[in-house]
């Protein structure tokens, strides 16, 4: 006889694990739908859904192009050991900014940058802007690898007087040549001293840098600079009508030059290097006739230039006109040196020697106007007559 107790519990067992079977979801690999995306109530179309577009992993990144290969371009760490050695200054004013090269960065082939060391920068001096003009500026260095063009990215100007917030000056690009283009800064109408810093950006054939520095700066304004004209070329036009006639002796206009002169607010100068005052003799040049031991006057004629610290030397004509067959001039023989003070007139006074002869004397001055300062000469020919024979 069977175990009905046994039977029913395993009939029981059975139940349990088939009601457990339809409770309990099965298990499965697909991906569970969201209520969103349950299906339709019947009767209703069912939209199939498009499948989602993976996204790219971090692996399947494009990389950025290389750039290509310059020929002949060195490499960056080829050229940095040391920093190049780089300024900059305006085309008006007289002021120039030592720069430190921060960056540099390859353009040829990898983009590889670098920066360079720090170097002692030789900005001790102070320069002087001028006030309500536009100057042109652009970096000048050499160093290996440099190679032009210089086309100008950025550049930022700043100018800060004392006790004054900082004025970033307007820029511009413009045009320079064939091997380099410039920034165009405007420096407003003010006066006064402080600081103009410089930032900027450029590349060569081979590289792109980046470089700043800063200088003290006097700002004179237009009321200082009036009638000083700017341009190069003008200025030059108005410095030789200035020295047209600056001189007379007695009572004739004598020849003048200026060996050395320099422009107050421009970096316009001319040195005079190997300038000589022997040169300026003239055999053909009328003489003055003077008696033994006087004196020849001499004025200022042009009111435009103040003339101080004259210098007087006479030498026998013969040997002045020896020694100007030879560069330098030599073989000269001094007769008299004088530095003559000024008479209470304003004229000076040009001793002539106390002996009979032939003589040449060379008279310099150093001259000052509102726009030039600089040097003077003129040479002329003096005969002192011996005494009338008896």
């Amino acid at each position: 006889m069977p175990n009905l107790h046994r039977s029913s519990s395993v009939a029981l067992i059975l139940l349990v694990l088939a009601a457990c079977s339809s409770a309990v979801p099965s298990l499965s690999v697909a991906p569970s739908v969201s209520p969103s995306d349950s299906p339709a109530p019947t009767g209703s179309p069912v939209a199939a859904s498009p499948s989602p577009t993976p996204e790219p992993s971090a692996a399947a990144e494009t990389p950025p192009p290389v750039p290509p290969t310059i020929a002949g371009c060195p490499g960056v760490a080829e050229i940095a050991p040391q920093a190049p050695f780089v300024d900059t200054g305006g085309s008006i004013g007289k002021f120039s900014v030592d720069l430190l090269v921060t960056r540099i960065e390859q353009r040829s082939g990898q983009p590889v940058s670098v920066t360079p060391p720090p170097r002692d920068l030789s900005n001790d001096g102070v320069g002087l802007v001028v006030g309500g003009y536009e100057f042109l500026m652009s970096p000048g260095y050499y160093y290996e690898g440099y190679s032009p063009p210089i086309t100008m990215e950025s550049a930022t100007v700043t100018l800060t007087l004392d006790g004054a917030q900082p004025i970033a000056l307007p820029t511009r690009f413009v045009p320079g040549n064939e091997n380099y283009n410039q920034v165009a800064v405007l420096v407003p109408d003010i006066a006064g001293h402080g600081r103009l810093a410089v930032d900027m950006t450029w590349t060569d054939k081979c590289f792109r840098l980046a470089a700043s520095g800063s200088i003290r700066v006097g700002v004179v304004p237009t009321s200082t600079t009036a009638d000083c004209v700017m341009d190069e070329d003008a200025y030059w036009k108005q410095l030789e009508s200035q020295l047209e006639h600056v001189l007379i002796v007695e009572s004739r206009d004598v020849r003048t030059v200026s060996p050395r002169n320099e422009s107050k607010y421009n970096q316009y100068i001319n040195p005079g290097i190997d300038a000589f005052i022997e040169y300026l003799f003239n055999k053909d040049d009328p003489a003055f006739e003077a008696a033994p031991g006087s004196a020849l006057r001499v004025a200022a004629t042009n009111p435009a230039l103040t003339l101080t610290d004259m210098e007087v030397a006479v030498f026998t004509r013969g040997s002045i006109a020896r020694a100007v067959k030879d560069y330098p001039p030599h073989g000269t023989v001094l007769v008299l040196a004088r530095t003559p003070a000024p008479k209470a007139d304003g004229s000076w006074r040009l001793r002539v020697p106390d002996d009979p002869g032939r003589y040449v004397a060379t008279v310099s001055f150093h001259f000052e106007s509102k726009c030039t300062t600089g040097d003077v000469w003129t040479v002329v020919n003096v005969d002192v007559p011996g005494p009338t024979p008896t």
